[in-house]
Order: structure tokens, then sequence, then C-alpha cells
């Protein structure tokens, strides 16, 4: 009867594992998100990164994350590195239409982070969030990830 259970219960537990793995929806960095999301809006983007650290209460100051938007040739045109604090900056629409990509950097810290990149309309209620997690690569403090890639044409911003 035990073997019965326990290759019963073994069955579960990689039933269970499966659907997670499954259920994720990650890509290549680990970062989940909704593809082929649309944010219309006439004076920009806001983008916010917050970030938690397993038994912290002050992630802040265990951790510094920044972030960037990259145009196509891989220049910042919007740098978020304030110093131990959440990162909140505006993409404003006066920028050149192209393809932009967001990455998150690792600046400072040894812990583990779990992050959530908002990003939504200055004046409308339409947001793309992308979670995931980030850690320093154990030779230095700054490991940099791709988040998410999106599309600029006038107004109407494609997140990919």
């Amino acid at each position: 009867m035990k073997k019965f259970t326990l290759k019963k219960l073994m069955s579960l537990v990689v039933l269970f594992a499966s659907l997670a793995l499954v259920s994720c929806g990650s890509d290549d960095d680990g970062a989940n998100s909704e593809s082929n999301i649309t944010i219309t809006d006439t004076d920009g983007l806001k983008i916010e990164l917050i970030w938690t650290v397993e038994n912290s209460s002050n992630p802040e100051s265990d951790v510094d994350l920044d972030f960037e938007v990259l145009d196509s040739d891989g220049e910042d045109v919007v740098d978020a590195s304030r110093v131990d604090a959440f990162e909140s900056e505006n993409f404003l629409s006066s920028l050149n239409d192209g393809v932009y990509r967001i990455v998150i950097e690792y600046f400072e810290g040894s812990s583990v982070a779990s992050y959530s990149l908002t990003i939504r309309g200055l004046n409308g209620t339409d947001t793309q969030t992308v979670n995931g997690e980030i850690g320093n690569s154990g030779t230095d403090d700054n490991t940099t990830i791709s988040v998410i890639t999106f599309e600029k044409s006038g107004d109407v911003y494609t997140f990919m």
C-alpha cells in the first residue's frame, strides 16, 4: 500500500511541477510579460521599477537596480539610476519613432531581487507589466538583462 501511495504522490508532484513550468511563460531572460500590448498616449510613457528581496524589510538598501531605455543603436535615451531607490522616469512622446529596448541593471547588492517593471501612458490607464528576477553574476555587480522591446510610432507604443 505504501508503494502505491508514494508512487501516486510522486506522480502528482511531477504533474504540478510541469504545470508550474508551462504556466510561467518566461522568455530567454526569465522575465514574464504579455506580448503585443499596445499603449496609446499623446504625452508618452511612465516607466516604474520596484523590487523585493527575500527576508528584507528594506529592499532599496539591500539591492540597487536601475533601468535604461536604449534606442536601436544601443544609446540610452532614458536613464533611471538614482542612488538606492525605486526608479521612475518618463519616456516622452517627443522622442523619435523607432524600436526601443528596456534593460535592467543589477547595480549593487548580493541578494536576488524580484522586480516589477510597470509601463503606463502618462494620460491613460493602459499598462504593461514585466516581472522577473535578477541577481549579480558573482564576479561583479553590474549584471544587465534585456526585459522588453517596444516600437514607438507617433503616439502608439507596441510591446513585443
